[in-house]
């Protein structure tokens, strides 16, 4: 029986190892805070809870005396939070896992820049800003438009677009106070922003060779860059995908990937693609739904199967997804969004929209009543909906005709000094804005 220590939460991804088979054992190290994330304690041989505070001495003290009382064969690691403590765990019990250093590289983006350039890989212009100062003279050397970004972000929490030498200031305060639930502010990463076509290249790495599940293409929006859509498989031509493919595959080995489930967002320039960060982790977004749909894939069960040890190398969807991912139809997701803020009052035409030809999954993601603050990350999301066709452009254009003809209203917040602004009737915007 696989012995599996677990370090932090992990939401469903703990039960969906578990009912795996009924010979895995699993013990979970978490934090108090992301104790609740830990789904059917009853079924794990032990959860052990530390402090948000403990040290990574308390932690790897912690986790010597799990095993020492219930030896582990493997370390498992869902999401970005504790993976710098499952790294060192790892390396201290002599188990698979990736190296501390890795772990680093990925979840520091001004890290991930300097491994991707000493590596050769990429050579965007990027610099780390700790001040105004610093962001005003990037801005002047390298020119509009930049992009700055939490360095240890995630879920598009502080992304500010710079077009403008007046756009400084106000970048520079909403970035560096960026936060939200375990994620704090953290020190701001430049970059000059680069057009093209946003992608989501999701990778199975197993015995130090990167398998490319699935290339998905990503719709943002313009002024947040927080995602609107995805839709698997993305529109391009075969000579793109091996091109991104490859790239992505020579990030990883520069960044020191040596198993499991990666997510790496990219930009397909005219130039080529460029990475603008990766993670250790399944995409978040449905995208694994997308990719399950439109190839056959579950890449969550196949992760996990790594992860309880299975050798998957000769798995069938790793090899015939090579050398590039290989789809029978597409799928795709549109999230609705609002610009307003205040209160939500309703969503007009819900009911109907999701009985439209090809949708597969429809869901509110906040209800009446709820808090808006207008588009900020992905969590401002009011709404999702999953469409399936037989092509990516049929598919996306489903998901956006049926998100576009959603009416959201919205009592609006009061205004400066007091005031409200237009009525709710004034104030109401269709999906996707």
């Amino acid at each position: 029986m696989p012995r599996i220590l677990i370090v932090g939460g992990g939401l469903h991804f703990q039960r969906l190892l578990l009912d795996l088979s009924p010979d895995i054992g699993t013990t979970v190290l978490c934090r108090a805070g992301t104790l609740g994330s830990v789904q059917g304690i009853e079924r794990h041989h032990a959860v052990v809870v530390l402090s948000d505070r403990a040290s990574a001495d308390d932690w790897s003290a912690a986790a010597t005396a799990v095993d020492r009382l219930w030896p582990v064969d493997r370390i498992a690691s869902f999401s970005e939070v504790d993976q710098d403590r499952a790294a060192a765990i790892a390396d201290r019990l002599g188990l698979p896992f990736n190296s501390p250093s890795t772990v680093r590289a990925v979840n520091d983006k001004r890290e991930t820049r300097a491994r991707l350039r000493a590596a050769g890989v990429e050579s965007l212009p990027h610099r780390p800003v700790d001040s105004v100062a610093d962001l005003r003279e990037f801005f002047d050397e390298a020119g509009p438009p930049l992009i700055l970004k939490p360095s240890r972000a995630r879920g598009s929490i502080g992304i500010s677009l710079v077009r403008h030498a007046s756009d400084i200031d106000r970048a520079f305060q909403r970035s560096v106070t960026a936060s939200g639930p375990r994620i704090p502010p953290s020190p701001l990463l430049a970059e000059r922003f680069v057009e093209g076509v946003g992608l989501c290249v999701d990778a199975l790495t197993h015995q130090g060779e990167h398998h490319v599940l699935a290339v998905s293409e990503t719709v943002v929006d313009p002024e947040t860059q927080v995602d609107l859509a995805h839709v698997t498989p993305a529109r391009l031509p075969e000579a793109a995908v091996r091109a991104v493919t490859a790239h992505v595959r020579a990030a990883l080995d520069a960044l020191g990937v040596e198993s499991g489930l990666t997510n790496t967002d990219v930009i397909l320039s005219p130039e080529g693609p460029v990475i603008l960060e990766t993670h250790l982790r399944a995409s978040g977004n449905r995208i694994p739904e997308l990719i399950r749909l439109a190839t056959g894939t579950d890449i969550v069960r196949l992760w996990l199967r790594q992860i309880a040890g299975e050798d998957v190398a000769a798995v069938p969807e790793l090899r015939r997804a090579r050398p590039i991912p290989v789809h029978s139809r597409a799928a795709a997701v549109r999230f609705l969004t609002t610009g307003e803020s205040g209160t939500l009052l309703g969503i007009d035409g819900w009911e109907e929209a999701t009985t439209l030809d090809g949708v597969h999954h429809a869901a509110r993601l906040a209800q009446d009543g709820a808090g808006l603050e207008g588009l900020q990350n992905d969590s401002s999301y009011l709404g999702e909906m999953v469409f399936v066709a037989d092509t990516a452009s049929q598919a996306l254009e489903r998901a956006e005709a049926a998100v576009g003809s959603l009416r959201v209203r919205v009592h609006p917040a009061e205004g400066p000094h007091g005031r409200r602004g237009p009525s709710p009737a004034e104030r109401s915007s269709s999906g996707g804005q």
